[in-house]
């Protein structure tokens, strides 16, 4: 794996031979973008309260339906994401909750065709805060606390799927998204929870086999 940390406060791209990234915390800078191209993966370690992967700037994501970019836990040894990373064999297994968050502060980012899983440790696995970015196509799964936690955002949440999520699905504060062609499925709490002034409307979602 290749190691990335730190501020990044200048624009670029990542590139990786063929190698995930392993991430504790990094921060993109305000006013930076940082390029990503699809099949990228970030795998990821540590419980971090203000995020592991915290985006002020831009993330222009290079993703898409059949190759996604994939957040999970430096413990995940599917196929999909490079198999054993740590180099501990079978000796450690992923579970919710290994990692915090990725953070959204700035509403010019589009989040699409991204894998969230074995996150949420803190404030979802998923955090838009503060701001309107769109949110889009992605799987977000086996995430502790909530896939996807909205803080006073009006975020359009579209065609994602949450697949059993502890606790929540989707967690809202102040926030007032519209939430579109999602399905949430397995949260062991109740899909969406609302606190404050949340007022979202609904179209079109599959909502089943979920607590409550």
């Amino acid at each position: 794996a290749i190691e990335l940390g730190g501020t990044i406060s200048v624009s670029g791209a990542l590139v990786t031979p063929n190698l995930p990234f392993y991430v504790q915390q990094v921060t993109i800078g305000t006013a930076n973008t940082v390029t990503v191209p699809g099949g990228t993966i970030f795998k990821i370690s540590g419980s971090n309260s203000s995020g592991n992967i915290v985006v002020n700037g831009t993330l222009n994501l290079g993703s898409s339906a059949a190759s996604p970019i994939y957040f999970t836990s430096i413990k995940d040894d599917s196929p999909e994401v490079g198999g054993d990373t740590n180099g501990d064999s079978y000796a450690t297994t992923p579970a919710w909750g290994d990692w915090s968050s990725v953070v959204i502060t700035y509403g010019g980012n589009t989040i699409h065709d991204c894998v969230f899983r074995y996150g949420g440790s803190y404030n979802g696995a998923l955090w838009v805060n503060g701001c309107n970015p769109a949110v889009t196509g992605n799987v977000i799964e086996k995430n502790t606390t909530c896939g996807l936690r909205l803080s006073s955002s009006t975020s359009a949440v579209t065609g994602n799927t949450f697949t059993d999520n502890r606790y929540y699905g989707i967690n809202l504060i102040n926030s007032s998204p519209a939430l579109t062609n999602n399905t949430i499925t397995g949260s062991t709490s109740c899909p969406v929870i609302h606190s404050g002034n949340s007022f979202p409307t609904y179209s079109g979602n599959t909502i089943t086999d979920n607590g409550l």
